[in-house]
């Protein structure tokens, strides 16, 4: 076979080419050790970028991806119970996370608790029960909140409004500030959505519970009633008929759009409303949720938390940003931006003092006696979808005497087959 000159000069030229090129790459990309995040939209994301720069340092970038809950619920069971090995690291609400810790999928953290300088006599004592099992640290926690009323101050001022000062008084403002164009108050009441945590709040604020001291149910009570029937008026009478099918997003993306005066969400949403592009309304104020007729307002006590899963591909470098993210100065700035509280309420004490009329304060304020929820034990998996579900008949036109009465029944069948495990 006879080759042509330009032919050979062709080739040569394409073989020089292609040797160099094989060998090409980012020499930054090299300084990296990739982790894969999972956690859900909102105020982690605000939070993760914090530390973003530090971890940059220590070599770890960070590929992270947020969703909304129930597509984060679905990706954190897949990647943990089937061990996907896709995430690295998770991060979620505790009570959630801690239905995973008896699968044995989930790696011990208590060597990385103990060098963030973590002690459980530190923390409140309502994240204990779902970040420790058997002695072992499974979460390592970095947030904690509480419900509170969310408000547009720019509504409230143009009326000469204050923020309400009790329940009742919450229905009348709502009331009066629905209009055609915006909506009074809302809050999630979707029963795929944790819409017991909100409820949970009027229930306790009414003096009624959900267990005796010897765990019989008693959502039946006239107190829950009570507080379901000033719970459905709201819903009612101060926000869209599409409310029933509202998850927290709806929520916050109807306030975020100037439709609506006020919500009842935890006070973490206020940072991610003021960073928001979208908003289009005035300044959000923040107040304390309003107590019922017992005087007091109790709102559920949520944390969050990061868990490790077993099947994580990059072990090491998730323990280091598990250490950045836990550390005492990550946590500080969390507090002295007022981001949300953290799981360190003598820390939170301390940032509170300092803008004590701040949602941040506010927020601090109530965790002192927010209630553990959903109550840790293993039928809550199971209970807490009965209520969601009854809360939502209700909103539908169900008697809510009636409704609760036959909630009340399946949930003592409930607990009476878990043979006294409490």
């Amino acid at each position: 076979m006879r080759w042509s000159k330009f032919t050979i000069v062709l080739c040569g030229s394409l073989f020089l080419i292609g040797c160099f090129n094989v060998h090409r790459h980012d020499p930054q990309e090299e300084k990296y050790e990739t982790i894969h995040l999972l956690g859900t939209v909102g105020i982690h994301e605000l939070i993760v970028e914090l530390i973003e720069d530090e971890l940059a340092e220590a070599g770890i970038k960070v590929e992270k991806n947020f969703f909304y809950w129930d597509t984060y619920l679905a990706k954190a069971r897949q990647a943990i119970l089937n061990e996907t090995g896709e995430y690295d690291v998770i991060l979620g609400p505790n009570s959630v996370l801690s239905r995973f810790i008896r699968s044995g999928k989930l790696i011990a953290l208590n060597d990385l608790a103990a060098q963030a300088g973590l002690h459980r006599d530190d923390l409140y004592p309502q994240i204990l029960n779902s970040i420790i099992f058997q002695d072992k640290w499974y979460s390592l926690p970095y947030l904690a909140d509480v419900l509170i009323y969310i408000y547009r101050q720019d509504l409230f001022a143009r009326m000469g409004i204050d923020p309400p000062q009790n329940i009742a008084e919450m229905y009348e403002i709502a009331r009066r500030m629905t209009t055609d164009s915006v909506y009074g108050l809302a809050f999630p009441a979707n029963p795929d959505d944790p819409v017991t945590s909100i409820w949970s709040y009027f229930l306790w604020s009414h003096g009624g519970d959900y267990f005796t001291g010897d765990w019989r149910p008693m959502i039946n009570s006239p107190q829950s009633v009570a507080a379901t029937r000033i719970y459905f008026l709201i819903l009612e009478n101060c926000a869209p008929a599409t409310v029933a099918t509202w998850k927290t997003e709806e929520v916050v993306d109807s306030f975020i759009g100037g439709n609506l005066a006020a919500m009842i969400l935890w006070s973490s949403t206020i940072p991610v409303i003021e960073n928001s592009e979208k908003k289009g309304s005035g300044e959000v104020g923040g107040a304390p949720l309003p107590p019922g007729p017992t005087k007091n307002a109790i709102s559920p006590f949520a944390s969050w938390g990061l868990v490790i899963p077993r099947s994580a591909k990059h072990i090491i470098a998730a323990k280091k940003f598990a250490l950045t993210l836990v550390s005492n100065e990550t946590l500080s700035t969390i507090a002295d931006l007022g981001m949300a509280p953290t799981p360190l309420p003598k820390l939170n004490r301390e940032s509170a003092q300092k803008n004590p009329e701040k949602p941040f304060a506010i927020a601090t304020a109530a965790l002192e006696k927010a209630k553990e929820w959903p109550l840790p034990f293993l039928e809550a998996n199971q209970y807490v979808p009965i209520i969601g579900s009854v809360l939502n008949d209700i909103l539908m036109g169900a008697d809510a005497e009636t409704t609760l009465e036959e909630a009340n029944k399946q949930i003592a069948l409930l607990i009476a087959g878990s043979n006294g495990r409490h």
